[in-house]
């Protein structure tokens, strides 16, 4: 028998759907690191529920699914990807190998989150949850 959890604006989870564009020719490239790159995220990040690339050969774009425990695991990730940041090299070899197309952030963002986005170079779409469940 499974059980359902309401996921409506009072869930804190936050997920994040990356829309990159792939900049490098060599496929296995691409892939060997977003599976290196993903490791690396959830070793170093016990509040990230979900890090997976998805790519589409044919468009030449990857999707990518972050999820995160709350607004202040997300906070972290961006921490950990900036500059002094433990995961600053990771964060700069994606930038070069992808280029950011649209970043929509999923979920109840609280002030504090919606503030330290505003200092990255980055465009965010923000939508909250209308309501919805999960199963587990």
């Amino acid at each position: 028998m499974s059980d359902f959890k309401s996921f409506d604006e009072k869930n804190q989870q936050i997920t994040i759907l990356a829309e990159l564009g792939i900049n490098v020719d060599n496929l296995s490239e691409v892939k060997e690191f977003c599976k290196s790159y993903s490791k690396v995220v959830l070793e170093n990040e016990p509040d990230v529920i979900e890090f997976n690339f998805f790519y589409s050969e044919l468009d030449r774009e990857i999707t990518l699914v972050e999820k995160y425990k709350d607004s202040s695991a997300f906070i972290n990730h961006t921490v950990n990807i900036s500059e002094g940041g433990i995961l600053e090299h990771q964060f700069q070899e994606l930038v070069e190998i992808f280029s950011v197309k649209s970043i929509k952030i999923l979920g109840t963002c609280s002030e504090e989150l919606i503030k330290s986005n505003e200092k990255l170079d980055l465009t965010f779409d923000y939508r909250q949850c209308a309501g919805g469940c999960v199963r587990f």
